[in-house]
């Protein structure tokens, strides 16, 4: 990808095209780090003109807690969006209704988002091009009845090329539209709401409604479907653990007097005689 002889000939640009051609305008930031260490392997240990990868030691990014994102539940969801207004109520709805992520949904720089010409009022679809998605494939979005309004209403007189939600994302107004929503940032396991919540709560439901796997990634999107059942089997285990949870406290409430003692501790025994 360049004709690099030596260190000083290096420069951002052909790194950048090198890095676009792998992984798509923009990418992340965790497969630039592989392609990134994979060329400085070769360079180490083919080419032999570095003594060392510098990227050898370096973390892959992770989220901001330690269990990462929650799912919202519906009626979070539903307040999120109900505390929004203008471009941010239709993004939030947009991502509410048909999970997409928000790099998707928000103006960016890279122009990955959806546009209005995308919008298919008759088939009440979003028919989204190859290269516009995280997966960089074609995808065609089922839309219910409240997406198709919003989206509708949104692209109404608007030029084909312009994004749907013309603005960009920005972190400080999603920190007050929680406030707003009265939803916390931040859960008794320290998981965070971010605009990937919403898509998170939109698998939750689907599992929840026994929605078979192969339809739960066709509609997130995922490329792999060992994607899907990891983080869904993940919910199941949680949701399990909450259950049992539910009945432990149940449990206790039985076997407490209202008086604070315990029932079982003051039922004596039964003597042999009885």
């Amino acid at each position: 990808f360049c004709k690099w002889h030596s260190a000083s000939d290096a420069n951002p640009r052909d790194i950048e095209r090198w890095l676009t051609s792998k992984t798509g305008v923009g990418g992340t930031m965790n497969n630039r780090l592989s392609y990134i260490s994979a060329f400085f392997n070769y360079c180490h240990k083919t080419l032999r003109r570095v003594d060392s990868n510098p990227t050898d030691g370096v973390e892959r990014a992770s989220r901001e807690s330690g269990d990462g994102s929650r799912e919202f539940s519906p009626a979070e969801a539903e307040a999120v969006i109900q505390a929004a207004n203008g471009h941010w109520r239709v993004a939030c709805a947009i991502m509410r209704h048909t999970a997409l992520r928000k790099g998707s949904v928000f103006k960016n720089r890279e122009g990955r988002h959806i546009t209005c010409g995308m919008f298919n009022a008759k088939g009440h679809t979003l028919d989204i091009p190859k290269g516009t998605l995280k997966n960089r494939k074609d995808k065609r979005v089922m839309l219910n009845k409240t997406a198709y309004e919003v989206i509708a209403e949104a692209v109404k007189d608007r030029p084909l090329e312009d994004p749907i939600v013309p603005i960009m994302y920005d972190w400080e107004i999603w920190l007050a539209l929680l406030k707003r929503a009265g939803v916390p940032y931040k859960d008794e396991r320290g998981r965070v709401a971010g605009t990937h919540s919403f898509r998170k709560g939109v698998g939750a439901e689907l599992v929840e409604k026994d929605v078979p796997l192969k339809v739960l990634k066709e509609i997130l999107g995922h490329t792999d479907i060992r994607v899907t059942d990891r983080i869904y089997s993940k919910l199941r285990d949680d949701r399990q653990r909450e259950a049992v949870g539910i009945l432990e406290k149940s449990q206790d409430s039985l076997l407490d007097g209202g008086d604070g003692t315990r029932y079982l501790a003051s039922v004596k025994p039964a003597s042999p005689t009885q």
